[in-house]
């Protein structure tokens, strides 16, 4: 099946968004992030990828204060992960999805949240129950996520779906610009919804373009080939991958 992956043409900075989940297990201080940070903008990588769940959001928060500080005229756009309802919520509540984009935009200093990753999250073992919920909430999904974007809240609203079942329901409502999957040389659950995506105008970010790390090694592609393979469709627009070293950024580009 390697034989087959195409030999991918240079691959664009703008496609690359740089998830910040493992920040914190790099020995590396603010103000060494700031500067890491500093030098990929330079190269061309313009979003950040995080999330106020995971262990590092307290460390990227104080190294975006350190990088307006000492770079102001640097910006990225910040693409964040965002559960409403969750676990202990019994149903969708427009004001509490509100609430937390506020909370993430004080956190990371920015006037806006540039694309939202929503998830609906509940027991994925009872999807028809999710499905059921999701329908009842689509008029306040709706209403509400419009209201977001004239406000100036949120710029995109991207669904990270769990199953195929809920992406198919989810992008009938018409107020997704697109989904958040993941993709890479082991998973394309979630290919058969790309001509549709595009044709209705929305696009593709993709998590976990290395399928965890399991697609690379010895006899395996390479990254920057994984990389072309997660990101060979139009309707893809870009890849949410991890890296704390500039010379394998400069290996991905080509």
């Amino acid at each position: 099946m390697w034989a087959n992956l195409p030999t991918p043409d240079m691959i664009k900075p703008a496609q690359i968004v740089f998830g910040t989940m493992r920040m914190h297990e790099i020995e590396r201080s603010s103000d060494e992030w700031a500067d890491f940070l500093m030098e990929i903008h330079a190269c061309g990588v313009r979003a950040l990828h995080s999330s106020d769940e995971y262990d590092s959001f307290p460390l990227l928060c104080d190294v975006l204060t350190r990088l307006r500080e000492r770079r102001p005229d640097i910006g990225f756009r910040h693409v964040v992960k965002l559960a409403e309802p969750s676990f202990d919520d019994t149903r969708f509540d427009a004001e509490r999805l509100a609430a937390k984009l506020e909370r993430y935009k004080a956190a990371l200093g920015s006037a806006t949240i540039h694309d939202v990753q929503w998830m609906w999250r509940k027991d994925l073992k009872a999807e028809a129950q999710r499905l059921a919920d999701l329908h009842a909430a689509a008029p306040d999904i709706i209403a509400s996520t419009a209201q977001l974007k004239r406000s100036g809240a949120i710029e995109r609203f991207f669904c990270f779906p769990y199953s195929t079942a809920f992406a198919d329901e989810a992008m009938k409502l018409g107020c997704f610009d697109g989904l958040v999957v993941y993709r890479n040389t082991n998973e394309r659950e979630y290919d058969y919804l790309l001509e549709p995506c595009l044709a209705a105008g929305g696009k593709f970010l993709v998590i976990r373009p290395f399928a965890a790390g399991q697609a690379l090694g010895a006899g395996l592609p390479t990254p920057r080939e994984q990389l072309g393979a997660a990101l060979d469709h139009a309707a893809i627009e870009s890849a949410i991958l991890s890296t704390s070293s500039l010379r394998h950024l400069d290996d991905l580009l080509g």
